[in-house]
């Protein structure tokens, strides 16, 4: 063979093997973590060493490292991919599809693994629905098309019949008697006990770094400190989520008394939304949930804040006593911003996502998360109407949300869980 020859297949070899130790890499680094994936690469280059020193050691010297590791590095790389593109195809699909959004990374090289993952298909162990014929124009429609906006707290336009313990205004005397500037902690316990049971996890799952990060500009009194519970039940919220990730499922703390587990989904960015959203000028967390890095995430997370902004409508409701009457906050705003986030990325993927569409609603955790949420979040809306001190823009958001069209995902969602 000539020179030439043994440079072009050298070359074609070592373009195998990097192929494969990326593959490889990438999918480790999905499920387990960075070091683990360090590791576990360091150990597919060594494999092929160790054999070819023990082939060498097998012929007492005369056959030579040199000739042997290369090609057995190349079969090794070979079974490599057909195995992450054939038995394990929905593993390397999502950890292609989610590689950007987890590394906050952008490129072509992002781009192809990106095309590729969708090329290799969405992880669906349940059969897809297909799209949900839609009853009329206006359910069909795009998520912009305008409407006469319906009043959640008249007609919700879906009726489920949701209800769930009421919290009780509850003495709290003896616990502001009891409030220590130095040990806030045990006043949101104690706080949380007596007003809104299910934050009480939440806040016993943070460290006292997390809590005063929280507390950080309110005063030390216990006025200071009760104006803060919403947020500080809402944090913990996803502190507690992160403690209980393992890699393979996504667990969301809906209730004191219900925990909902779906599929890892790599799903298009969310900062998608921006391009059909009505109003951005109006809307105060589009720069925190839609722009740059946050931007780049996907449905997983934008579900994790929409539960966690329904923790935070109800906890503060819950304290609404202990607010200063000329105080507004932005509670009711939070949430209905969330629902309409959730029902236009619905519709965003509908239209021009269809693989991650059938991939949400083809997971039965997700039609739970999506409904439930929705059916609680309403729950508290009606709950809290009037409470003035409990919303800025409240109005306003709310006539995004139940624009019929944009409603009419939500129904869609309900449609295949039925």
């Amino acid at each position: 063979m000539t020179r030439g020859a043994k440079i072009a297949w050298a070359s074609v070899g070592a373009l195998v093997a990097a192929a494969s130790a990326a593959t490889f890499f990438v999918v480790i680094d999905d499920r387990a973590g960075r070091f683990a994936a360090l590791s576990a690469t360091a150990g597919f280059f060594g494999l092929a060493l160790m054999t070819a020193i023990s082939f060498r050691a097998l012929t007492n010297g005369r056959l030579r490292i040199r000739r042997t590791y290369l090609p057995l590095l190349v079969v090794q790389s070979v079974i490599n991919l057909v195995f992450a593109f054939t038995s394990f195809r929905s593993v390397t699909s999502i950890a292609f599809l989610r590689y950007g959004d987890r590394t906050g990374t952008s490129g072509t090289v992002v781009s192809a693994m990106k095309k590729l993952g969708e090329a290799l298909g969405p992880d669906t162990e349940a059969p897809m629905p297909a799209p949900p014929p839609s009853a009329s124009a206006s359910a069909s429609a795009s998520p912009i098309a305008s409407a006469p906006p319906v009043d959640p707290e008249e007609d919700a336009g879906i009726d489920s019949g949701y209800t769930e313990p009421e919290c009780e205004l509850t003495d709290v005397s003896a616990v502001e008697a009891a409030h220590d500037s130095a040990k806030p902690r045990a006043t949101l316990e104690a706080l949380a006990t007596v007003r809104y049971p299910m934050g009480l996890a939440f806040i016993k799952a943070q460290d006292e770094s997390a809590l005063t990060a929280w507390l950080t500009g309110a005063p030390e009194t216990f006025a200071g400190v009760a104006s803060r519970f919403d947020t500080v039940v809402h944090e913990g919220s996803h502190i507690w989520r992160s403690k209980r990730f393992d890699g393979r499922r996504e667990v969301f703390p809906v209730r004191g008394d219900l925990t909902i587990e779906t599929k890892r989904l790599a799903t298009f960015h969310r900062s998608e939304i921006l391009s059909v959203h009505v109003d951005r000028a109006a809307d105060s967390y589009a720069s925190t949930y839609l722009e740059g890095a946050s931007g780049a995430q996907g449905f997983q997370t934008l579900l994790d804040e929409y539960q966690a902004y329904t923790h935070s409508l109800a906890s503060r409701y819950c304290i609404r006593d202990l607010l200063p009457a000329s105080q507004r906050t932005s509670a009711r705003d939070g949430i209905l911003t969330m629902m309409y986030y959730v029902e236009t990325y619905l519709a965003l993927a509908r239209e021009k996502h269809p693989k991650d569409y059938f991939a949400i609603l083809g997971d039965p955790g997700h039609r739970k998360m999506i409904l439930t949420v929705w059916e609680r979040a309403e729950f508290w809306l009606r709950k809290s109407k009037g409470q003035r001190a409990l919303g800025i823009s409240d109005a306003k958001i709310a006539t995004w949300v139940y624009e019929p069209s944009r409603l009419a995902e939500i129904q869609k969602v309900r449609d295949a869980d039925q």
